[in-house]
């Protein structure tokens, strides 16, 4: 497992929710940000109250490093074979699956994170007919989420409560869109701003503003955090 490391991933949320000019109104915003992930995705939209114009959503994801799971997703059977069924819905290397809410990512118990996903179907493909479960639990303890253990059963996950906020398919805003494949990202019509489109994202606990998400042609966890977007 590789894990890389970004540049200036120690940062201040010294950008305000409010349009006033200054240090001290900056800081006082950021003092009061509350980061909440169900405010970070477009959905349906957003809208300024008074100009009644589309805006981007108040909160994006300052990505501030990720985990290579290639090694750790072989181990489990999600092999070669496996890795390029995504292909045929678009991808263009190693994925995870692309289509339908085949990624699944939740937290239950305090500081683990599951990630499991099944296969991209594709007709007559004999790959994908002989496809299993895999399942990923993650130690989210530290600064940087270590692999805890791997499977090719979600049996275990039947019996787990989920607790944390999740999103499947949203389209956010990212500090950094170069970390991610070229793929995922794209141009929101209504804004004109740069959105990157995640496969799962999941933000553990409510009073905390990290967040841990995957995309198409990646095989990678990525991990973040929440910041106020003006």
């Amino acid at each position: 497992m590789r894990r890389v490391a970004i540049a200036g991933c120690i940062a201040a949320l010294a950008i305000g929710l409010s349009a006033c000019s200054g240090g001290g109104a900056a800081a006082g915003a950021a003092s009061n940000f509350v980061p909440n992930l169900l405010n970070a995705g477009f959905g349906d939209g957003w809208t300024d109250e008074q100009t009644k114009e589309a805006i981007t959503p108040p909160q994006r994801i300052q990505i501030t490093g990720n985990l290579d799971l290639t090694e750790t997703a072989e181990s489990i059977g999600y092999g070669p074979a496996e890795q390029r069924l995504p292909m045929s819905s678009g991808a263009v290397t190693s994925s995870f699956p692309t289509t339908g809410n085949r990624v699944r990512m939740f937290t239950a118990r305090d500081n683990v994170l599951h990630l499991s996903w099944i296969c991209e179907w594709v007709p007559d493909d004999p790959d994908a007919e002989n496809c299993q479960d895999y399942h990923v639990a993650f130690d989210i303890s530290g600064s940087e989420p270590e692999v805890l253990a791997a499977s090719n059963s979600v049996e275990d996950l039947l019996y787990e409560l989920p607790r944390s906020t999740t999103l499947r398919h949203p389209r956010v805003v990212v500090t950094d869109p170069s970390e991610l494949p070229r793929s995922v990202i794209h141009t929101d019509k209504a804004t004109g701003a740069t959105t990157a489109l995640l496969l799962a994202v999941a933000q553990p606990r409510e009073t905390s503003a990290n967040v841990y998400f995957v995309v198409n042609n990646s095989l990678k966890l990525y991990f973040g955090e929440l910041e106020p977007s003006r």
